[in-house]
């Protein structure tokens, strides 16, 4: 079994009470509407089929799956919901809350337990933040291989620097925002820039929409992206 992400036990304990607020519970709802706009408009729409199957890759808690599961089935009712994680705490708790209704499976999301083009879906919130580039680069292309060629498309929102504009401030941004991780959550993270993500998405075969937090109708939050990744066709 591969080692947990570095820190990833004190992050989930630490992360537990803000993810069942009521805010948060809002914004992820609010993200996974929008996120679903996106990949529609690049001509994607993973829940269409009656029987759509559905992959919760990495979850911060029992809430955010929750908070997910409840997305799914409120779009297609009779969706095949899966939610991996390494670390046993988020999905034990995920499962007491949800029951047999959801599968759910201890892994690496870069060595999934599935075959090729099994998900119409991929869901993940700000776990890109955690991984190496290394290791970004393996998840997307595990992500290639397990989404449907003709749906399939990964959702996720992370905190990305742009690659040209307003460099030192973006960094500055950014150094500050590791530095809360690691202070408040116990967690290291990564800097990411828009230019390593559309190079490690493009490397695996995925087309790669990478937009600010506007649009959304909520406020911009600085360094904050949403990403919508699909094979290329």
């Amino acid at each position: 079994m591969p080692r947990p992400i570095r820190g990833a036990a004190r992050y989930h304990a630490r992360y537990r009470s803000y993810a069942g607020s009521g805010p948060h519970r809002r914004y992820l709802q609010r993200a996974y509407a929008f996120s679903l706009e996106r990949a529609r408009a690049m001509g994607r729409d993973p829940l269409r089929k009656e029987r759509p199957r559905v992959l919760l890759c990495g979850t911060g808690s029992a809430a955010t799956t929750e908070e997910f599961v409840r997305f799914v089935r409120a779009q297609r009712a009779a969706a095949e919901i899966h939610v991996l994680d390494l670390n046993p705490a988020p999905l034990l708790a995920s499962a007491r809350a949800l029951g047999d209704s959801v599968c759910f499976v201890r892994a690496d999301g870069r060595l999934a337990p599935y075959p090729g083009g099994a998900f119409d879906l991929i869901e993940t919130d700000f776990l890109l933040q955690f991984l190496s580039p290394e290791a970004k680069a393996e998840l997307a292309r595990e992500w290639a291989r397990l989404l449907d060629p003709q749906d399939g498309v990964a959702l996720t929102r992370d905190w990305v620097r742009d690659s040209a504009a307003k460099v030192r401030p973006q960094t500055a941004l950014d150094l500050t925002r590791r530095a809360i991780v690691s202070g408040l959550l116990g967690a290291s993270t990564y800097s990411t820039t828009a230019a390593e993500l559309r190079g490690c998405f493009a490397a695996a075969g995925l087309a790669v929409e990478i937009l600010p937090s506007t649009g959304n109708g909520g406020p911009r939050i600085p360094l904050m992206k949403f990403i919508t990744a699909a094979p290329t066709r």
